[in-house]
């Protein structure tokens, strides 16, 4: 038994066709006249990206945007998305609340299945230009089986075994969920991505109707029923699935199912059975009343709509002249491979040539004049058709792959200008190619960043029972590495009331922090370098703790000076003139030798060489 939204209470059962059935119809009907084309646009997509043919007789396709886009994919998930939880406030409760939440949820997502998710959700941006998800919270509770002990109470000794069954909560967590684009529409006149200026969405889901009837209020056991009036409801027929399936673009088989239409608003939820029955009528169940959906794009919104032109559709037309040129080339490669023998003469019977060259047979003598004595001449297609179609293919395929933004990627051409950044003491090169990757993976960065504060929001709201955290042990005297465990709490209460928001670190923030590292290496390296110099030649100094300080900074270290010890005191020095071995200022005395020191060069007298740094730095060492 699944509920996808927990709900505190059920409310009473909702008209069928009432007034909630009216509401819902309503919005369903002005969502689904744009949706409808939306699909066909995402079916081209598919076809393209999945090299469809159209007719069972063709001959197959080359998948070329199925390995373009894979290997994009590659390269966007090569790194995961760096984020964590923030506290909104500076008191300690609130930066305390942020750590701990920070830690569950990397385990509910680990539990979740969340980079796998993560994957195909991308890839749905990228082939079809729209990634729809749902953000809800899971609760699954099952009934289970369980065999436990009987214990005799007069001799307190295990006597036999029994069988007990009991509730146990399977999932109780923050969840995303995919969706296929093909069962999500939005409000035709909402324009932003992030459906902040939506006033609605529509999600349709195909469970099937033993599943429906068992979340009944009516039939549910402890209290997880969430719909009423399923009673009403039947499974969809044949015909049924043909006019669901075509209207949404998209062939699957639904015998047995039912269509389940949910109506979100940031107030409101309505379910709709079949198209005709309302099964649920409610106040939007999460209570930060949002609408608990995300949309990952991979382009800038600049058409008015939040549907934007995806990867596949660059490439679609590029693709055809490819199939177009491959087609003509193996035709030529054919025609190349056979032997066709013809005599001089009349042609008395030119559909027995066109045959031929038709025919799959390698060799072919035909016949043109019997009566001729002319010795018979060998035909074969010119070799420059061959060359064109090579020259053809290599030439789109370059083509795609600079559109794709693969190809100098892969090959690692870089750009001819110098990055503006610069200005700020280092120059780098970064191919055109990873430029574009980085901005489609800032662009789902965003959609990931807000399905993360949904999270947040949801355990603010649906978070009950501590949370075990399981840190894996690296004990020496252990038997295996990892056996040893600890284990750490995740309570609740001391996170239900903290302001929190989660913070993806921006794509081109990391290589800005990349570069200021790099930036600081160089600066370290370079006043080492100076400082030598300037001990030797008696001209000061450079400030070397500083430019150690910026070094550790770079890394993300708070308080540099940690890493930074204290100079050595001074040496002592031998007072002017006394004798070799006295004891100097300040110094040893009677009750210990004094550590033998370099005698002081007389007046006008060449002058000692300098400490070297790598002396300081022993002198540090041993110090400390």
């Amino acid at each position: 038994m699944s509920a996808q939204d927990v709900t505190v209470a059920s409310p009473a059962a909702p008209d069928p066709a009432g007034d909630a059935y009216t509401w819902a119809k309503k919005r369903i009907d002005r969502a689904s006249k744009a949706h409808t084309v939306r699909c066909g646009r995402y079916r081209q997509r598919e076809d393209a990206w999945l090299a469809t043919r159209k007719r069972m007789t063709d001959p197959p396709k080359i998948r070329f945007a199925y390995q373009r886009m894979d290997v994009l994919l590659s390269y966007i998930t090569s790194e995961k998305p760096v984020g964590r939880v923030a506290p909104l406030h500076s008191d300690q409760k609130c930066i305390d609340a942020a750590a701990l939440m920070d830690k569950a949820l990397n385990v509910w997502r680990r539990r979740d299945q969340r980079d796998l998710k993560q994957y195909e959700w991308m890839l749905t941006a990228l082939v079809y230009g729209v990634a729809p998800a749902k953000s809800y919270w899971a609760y699954d509770r099952v009934q289970e089986t369980y065999r436990s002990p009987i214990v005799d109470p007069t001799t307190n000794e295990p006597s036999g075994i029994e069988e007990k069954q009991r509730w146990v909560d399977v999932r109780n967590q923050p969840s995303f969920l995919p969706l296929n684009p093909y069962d999500f529409a939005w409000d035709p006149a909402a324009r932003e991505s992030d459906l902040s200026d939506a006033q609605y969405v529509c999600y349709w889901s195909y469970p099937s109707l033993r599943n429906v009837r068992a979340l009944d209020v009516a039939n549910a056991k402890d209290g997880a029923g969430i719909y009423h009036n399923t009673s009403e409801i039947s499974e969809m027929v044949p015909r049924d699935v043909r006019q669901q399936s075509n209207r949404r673009g998209q062939q699957r088989d639904l015998t047995g199912h039912v269509e389940l239409c949910e109506v979100w608003t940031r107030d409101r939820l309505v379910v709709i059975a079949n198209n005709m029955t309302c099964i649920r009528d409610e106040e939007n169940p999460f209570q930060h009343h949002e609408l608990p959906f995300v949309i990952g794009t991979t382009m800038p919104n600049l058409t008015g709509s939040i549907e934007t032109s995806s990867e596949v559709e660059l490439i679609a037309g590029i693709q055809d002249d490819l199939w177009m040129i491959a087609k003509e080339l193996r035709a030529n490669m054919r025609l190349a491979n056979k032997l066709i023998t013809l005599f001089n003469g009349t042609v008395s019977d030119p559909e027995k040539i066109i045959n031929a060259l038709r025919g799959d047979d390698q060799f072919v003598a035909i016949p043109i004049d019997p009566d001729s004595d002319t010795a018979p001449i060998t035909w074969s297609p010119t070799t420059q058709l061959l060359a064109a179609g090579f020259d053809g293919i290599k030439f789109y395929g370059q083509q795609m792959d600079d559109m794709s933004g693969i190809g100098p990627l892969i090959s690692g051409d870089a750009e001819d200008q110098v990055d503006p950044k610069t200005a700020t003491e280092i120059q780098t090169l970064q191919t055109s190619g990873m430029r574009r990757i980085n901005k489609v993976r800032a662009m789902l960065y965003c959609a990931l960043e807000r399905a993360s504060n949904l999270e947040l929001k949801l355990a603010r709201q649906f978070f009950d029972k501590p949370l075990e955290i399981r840190i894996e042990g690296n004990d020496p005297d252990a038997d295996l590495p990892g056996d040893e465990w600890s284990f750490d709490f995740v309570d609740p209460t001391a996170v239900m009331d903290a302001d929190l928001e989660y913070v993806i670190r921006d794509v081109d923030e990391q290589l800005d922090q990349q570069q200021k590292r790099t930036e600081a290496n160089n600066r370290l390296t370079m006043t080492l370098t100076t400082a030598q110099v300037a001990v030797a030649l008696n001209q000061g100094a450079p400030n070397v703790q500083k430019a150690f300080e910026d070094f550790i900074e770079a890394y993300g270290e708070d308080d540099p000076s940690q890493w930074w010890l204290a100079p050595p005191p001074p040496q002592p020095v031998a007072p002017l003139g006394a004798p070799p071995g006295a004891a100097p200022q300040g110094a040893g005395g009677s009750f210990g030798a004094s550590p033998p020191v370099a005698p002081t060069p007389p007046l006008g007298g060449p002058a000692l060489a300098a400490p070297s740094l790598a002396q300081l730095a022993m002198n540090g060492a041993g110090q400390q």
